[in-house]
């Protein structure tokens, strides 16, 4: 499953690369993906973006979360 999907369902997929010339255009590559069993333990998924991280790469990180209780 994409994480970023699975938690946010019937949204367009936010830009994930801003290697072009127009930084703006949204452009999606990057993601977490995870086994669908996994699904119940997903808590959240997120993309990290602002000009503190622009600074460090021309991708946005797609963090995900799972809670594991045993």
């Amino acid at each position: 499953m994409n994480c970023w999907q699975t938690v946010h369902p019937n949204q367009y997929l936010p830009q994930t690369l801003r290697w072009s010339s127009n930084k703006t255009m949204p452009f999606h590559c990057d993601g977490i993906f995870a086994p669908a069993c996994w699904y119940r333990y997903l808590e959240n998924a997120d993309i990290i973006s602002g000009k503190d991280w622009d600074k460090l790469s021309d991708h946005n990180p797609v963090p995900a979360s799972f809670n594991i209780d045993y």
